[in-house]
């Protein structure tokens, strides 16, 4: 990514240690050298603030120990947890794949009192058959979620 300009070198200014991020400079009262970077923003993602510009944490791990997130790409938390930014729950994937990982609240009940959820991939919808539960439509729906990223 780019700072004033340049491309930023994330090794300089962060350290990674079991999911978060810490300074390795003082860049202000508030950015110190050993503390922990960043803040909670206001849709759950942790980030912090370089020239005015901010950046997530989970991207900047990503980059720190992966390297450069190719266009059209996105980082995803496999988890669903946003604070849980540590690499083994981060992965690669397209902006489709990611919007799967979701919680899946998405599930009506019929007049019949039992229970349908649906998936749509690549533009096409499938539906569920009929449940007795809520709880059985919502685990079809996890596992053909599952299989997307195998």
């Amino acid at each position: 990514d780019y700072y004033g300009g340049l491309i930023i070198d994330w090794n300089k200014l962060f350290y990674y240690k079991e999911g978060m991020l810490f300074w390795k400079i003082t860049t202000s009262a508030m950015s110190q050298a050993g503390m922990r970077a960043g803040t909670k923003n206001s849709r759950g993602y942790r980030h912090l603030r370089i020239n005015k510009k901010c950046y997530q944490e989970h991207r900047i791990i990503w980059e720190l120990l992966k390297g450069p997130i190719p266009n059209g790409l996105e980082i995803d938390h496999i988890d669903r947890n946003k604070l849980n930014n540590s690499i083994e729950n981060l992965r690669l994937v397209t902006k489709s794949l990611n919007t799967h990982n979701r919680d899946t609240k998405n599930y009506w009940e019929l007049k019949t009192g039992k229970f349908r959820t649906s998936i749509t991939i690549n533009n096409v919808r499938e539906n569920s058959p009929i449940f007795e539960t809520k709880e059985e439509a919502i685990a079809w729906k996890l596992a053909k979620k599952s299989e997307l990223f195998k």
